[in-house]
């Protein structure tokens, strides 16, 4: 989902089925300073940080 949205490309694995649901996933977050974050639809000044399981401690 991160490299979708910040290149625009696909892992070079995927189906197109699959490739489509990224698409649709993608509608729900942005990349801000190479951070990802969810759309926040109750408080949408306030978007939600995404956190990798590895950044986890």
């Amino acid at each position: 989902l991160f490299q979708y949205l910040t290149q625009l490309t696909y892992p070079p694995n995927l189906t197109h089925s699959q490739q489509l649901a990224i698409q649709k996933q993608a509608q729900h977050y942005f990349v801000q300073n190479q951070q990802l974050y969810r759309r926040n639809r109750k408080q949408t000044a306030q978007p939600l940080l995404v956190v990798k399981s590895n950044e986890i401690e």
